[in-house]
């Protein structure tokens, strides 16, 4: 008599938690924004206005906080590629409310320009 093994989704759980963590999720000012670096890092005539650095600074633990939660989600049977896009737009929306706060709105390109893409 044989032992037979039962798969209870544990494959597809072990899949989306590789899937999950070799994705990369890049975000930033997408679409060559000329000026973006210059208020990221600032110039001889001009102090830096620093709005990625400032949220990643601002929001790195929340943002630690929705990767647990991103690979809890993906174990209780969600998607890695759902779970990776919420954390790219999450972190996308907290880049453009630093703009917003920083005050760095002009004609709204820059905050425009922030997005993210999975690789």
């Amino acid at each position: 008599m044989g032992t037979k093994i039962v798969d209870r989704g544990w494959k597809k759980i072990k899949r989306e938690l590789n899937i999950l963590g070799s994705s990369e999720i890049v975000v930033g000012v997408m679409g060559g924004l000329e000026y973006a670096p210059y208020l990221e890092f600032g110039t001889v005539k001009m102090t830096a206005k620093p709005f990625m650095r400032h949220t990643f600074e601002q929001y790195g633990s929340v943002m630690q906080a929705q990767i647990a939660t991103s690979y809890s989600s993906v174990i209780a049977g969600g998607s890695a590629n759902k779970e990776a896009n919420k954390l790219g737009l999450f972190y996308q929306g907290r880049i453009q409310r630093t703009i917003r706060a920083k005050g760095l709105i002009d004609t709204g390109r820059l905050i425009g320009s922030v997005s993210y893409e999975l690789r």
